[in-house]
């Protein structure tokens, strides 16, 4: 498919323009005005009391928010503790990877407070403007850079659920498009795996799958693919992931 760079980059600054303010309001990493220790996991993976911990039930029940202060802490900072949850990563154990985090959501209070706040979306697109997942590849240590690229995952698995689309605007949803594209490119420029880009495509067709999104390619199609996909995240053909990138950038470039 041939595309319009021109018209693209346009479509693109025109959705930086209208949305920019309203992301900005909401603040952004670095500038999150989060109180210092409000609140942290007071035993987490690493530690000499979670290795005593004795079932998986005893772990999750040491890791809920206390329920006077849900209410009190900022989106923002909800956030941040559900991107942080120690045992979001258990979400990879299930037969599929949204089965997976069904039930680590219903687990921890986090997530089902998160997706009670009309704010969770921008608040979510906020900190997902800032990731860079080019810069990653610059840091030598291994270790530190699993774990930011895990968190990119955590924040796409995040912006991807139904529940969190639903909460941001038309506006918001083609900015939040836009931002797959910068994310894919910069992700395929520094050879991110294939699983480390299914994230990304997940946000994009459960975006374009939104009944407010309509005319696109993803949406009409009955491609049984990209219904398995977008249901339970299970990539049936490497090549979708560029088919999916084409078809929102198709649909960013006529609408």
């Amino acid at each position: 498919m041939k595309v319009n760079v021109f018209r693209i980059t346009a479509v693109l600054l025109i959705l930086f323009c209208l949305v920019a303010g309203a992301v900005n309001a909401q603040f952004l990493p670095g500038e999150l005005p989060v109180k210092s220790g409000i609140w942290d996991y007071p035993i987490k993976p690493g530690m000499e009391e979670w290795k005593e911990l004795k079932s998986h039930q005893e772990m999750v029940d040491v890791c809920q928010i206390p329920v006077n202060l849900l209410s009190e802490i900022s989106t923002e900072e909800l956030a941040e503790m559900c991107l942080n949850y120690p045992l979001f990563f258990t979400m990879k154990a299930f037969n599929n990877l949204q089965e997976g985090f069904n039930q680590v959501a219903t687990e921890f209070n986090g997530f089902q407070e998160l997706f009670k706040r009309t704010d969770a979306g921008i608040v979510l697109l906020a900190i997902y403007r800032q990731c860079a997942p080019e810069s990653i590849q610059k840091i030598k240590d291994l270790i530190p850079q699993g774990l930011q690229k895990q968190r990119i995952f955590f924040i796409e698995f995040l912006l991807s659920q139904p529940v969190i689309i639903e909460k941001l605007s038309d506006v918001e949803k083609k900015y939040l498009l836009s931002e797959t594209i910068v994310k894919m490119e910069e992700k395929t420029k520094t050879g991110f795996s294939t699983f480390n880009k299914q994230a990304t495509s997940l946000i994009a067709v459960r975006v374009l799958e939104n009944k407010s999104m309509p005319g696109n390619k993803i949406k009409d199609a009955n491609s049984e693919q990209y219904k398995v996909f977008s249901k339970s995240i299970l990539l049936m053909d490497k090549n979708m992931i560029d088919e999916i990138k084409n078809a929102t950038l198709e649909y960013l470039k006529n609408n």
